[in-house]
């Protein structure tokens, strides 16, 4: 009986995934019809090889660990094998302003030009994007994507791909998104001479382009590469000239931002205000003054977010105490504390179910707070008795 059962289940399956490819083109479906998951592994194929024009290691493979207290439960991972990292050169292919998802015509689509699977397979409106005919640019110099890729994702895996891209073509010109969110022409403003508009394009839709650069995206998010913090900083340091480390307390906050909303955020901020914190909302700040408010911190406490994206920028030896939402974890910000010689801790919130992210333990984050500034405190007089 389960044999029939199982038999009848994938035909109505293959039925059903054929109508829907028939209907609305080969990269329907939760994967695409032809995609690449990795642009040397799929050079065999003639077709990537009429297009594929050159690749340049960026970075050798390299195997990063995180420095985690053995109570850490196994969710926070302490290892991450990195691939050699590569810029490909692309001609006479198709990418997506918005996303940097890239495909060799007809329609086998580059998994590394975007990252995660899940993005080439449905993050967004990816893979509408696909099915719109696209529109060529005269351009035929050599051209970079600069996406509108979620804040994060944006910072920690497209930024530095785009910057490693530029160093082997300065002059490239840049493909961005229309409408282009504010952190991503904030982030060039920083980054470029600011000419930098006069070599750029804004296109609504997916392109054919005549030369395209294509880093390479780590396919595991969250994974940041051991040399990221470092070539951001090194790419941004002048946007923090003469900002000094001043020992100051920072609360990021997410009330203004959209999802995993947690309880008694408001009344957190007012007892971290009477410890002496800073309240960011970096919704309301430019991105030159979110690093200024990175470089001058020495305590960073805040919930899961973007906002934490910036910890590179202050100096090592910060303590950063992150809250998770209840019944959610992600591990991205803790290995980057690690990283960049942080003092990480965590708490998370606890069950409410009138709020999707909990209720914020107020009394806990402060006494952790205390503590920890108690016996940095103590370890300072030690150091200056002796």
């Amino acid at each position: 009986m389960f044999g029939i059962k199982y038999f009848w289940q994938k035909v109505r399956f293959k039925l059903f995934r054929l109508a829907k490819r028939a209907i609305l083109g080969p990269v329907a479906g939760t994967i695409p019809d032809h995609w690449v998951k990795q642009v040397a592994g799929g050079y065999f194929r003639a077709v990537m090889q009429q297009h594929l024009m050159q690749h340049v290691e960026v970075l050798p493979p390299t195997l990063d660990t995180y420095a985690f207290p053995e109570r850490y439960p196994v969710s926070f991972r302490r290892s991450k094998a990195f691939d050699a990292r590569h810029v490909y050169v692309f001609q006479n292919v198709c990418v997506s302003p918005s996303s940097a998802v890239a495909y060799v015509p007809p329609n086998w689509v580059l998994e590394e030009s975007a990252g995660a699977l899940e993005k080439v397979s449905g993050w967004g409106r990816i893979m509408p994007e696909l099915l719109v005919s696209a529109h060529h640019l005269s351009v035929s110099d050599p051209m970079v994507v600069v996406p509108a890729a979620p804040f994060y994702h944006f910072i920690w895996e497209h930024l530095p791909a785009i910057i490693q891209a530029l160093q082997i073509e300065p002059a490239a010109h840049l493909l961005l998104p229309d409408p282009c969110p504010r952190y991503v022409t904030d982030a060039l403003d920083l980054l470029l001479d600011a000419n930098w508009r006069a070599r750029a394009h804004f296109a609504k839709k997916v392109c054919h382009v005549h030369t395209l650069l294509v880093p390479q995206i780590e396919t595991h998010s969250g994974f940041i590469h051991p040399a990221y913090p470092k070539l951001l900083q090194d790419a941004f340091a002048h946007s923090v000239d003469g900002v000094e480390p001043a020992g100051e307390k920072i609360y990021v906050s997410r009330r203004f931002a959209p999802g995993r909303h947690m309880r008694f955020e408001q009344e957190l901020e007012n007892s971290l205000i009477a410890q002496g914190f800073k309240i960011l909302y970096l919704e309301r700040m430019t991105l030159r003054e979110q690093f200024e408010a990175f470089r001058r911190a020495s305590v960073v406490v805040a919930p899961h977010g973007a906002g934490l994206s910036h910890l590179h920028f202050a100096a090592p030896g910060a303590y950063v105490l992150e809250c998770f939402p209840f019944g959610y974890f992600n591990d991205c910000y803790a290995r980057l504390s690690v990283q960049c010689g942080h003092q990480y801790d965590y708490m998370v919130c606890r069950p409410d179910s009138a709020w999707e992210g909990g209720a914020m333990p107020i009394e806990s984050i402060v006494v952790r707070v205390n503590e920890r500034l108690r016996k940095a405190e103590a370890r300072q007089t030690v150091a200056a008795i002796s």
